[in-house]
């Protein structure tokens, strides 16, 4: 997979896939046996897979693209971005609806 990866704009799926791993940590003791007990039912290439997913816990840091307001089908990968306002870690976002997008660059051995 050499295509860039917007983390926004995948399907819900992918999202709830996702988040649950990142926080998996802070699950309960008995979720968290019960989530290892179905990793370890998986075959050995996909544990691997889970394993390095459940390393995940912060989006990289970098200048991410921000639009204030909401805009219709924002989750669209073909979207054009260009436009929107490019923002880095510590600045201030307005207190209504925001888009903020990055691409990310998924190693093929992922």
């Amino acid at each position: 997979m050499n295509a860039a990866l917007r983390l926004c704009c995948k399907p819900l799926l992918f999202v709830v896939f996702l988040g649950a791993l990142l926080f998996a940590g802070r699950a309960t003791a008995q979720r968290g046996s019960e989530m290892a007990k179905a990793a370890a039912s998986l075959p050995a290439d996909s544990r691997a897979v889970v394993d390095r997913l459940e390393m995940l816990h912060e989006l990289p840091a970098g200048v991410w693209k921000m639009h204030a307001g909401d805009v219709a089908h924002g989750e669209d990968t073909n979207l054009d971005d260009s436009a929107w306002q490019p923002v880095g870690m510590g600045e201030k976002a307005p207190n209504e609806a925001v888009w903020f997008r990055e691409s990310v660059q998924v190693p093929e051995t992922l």
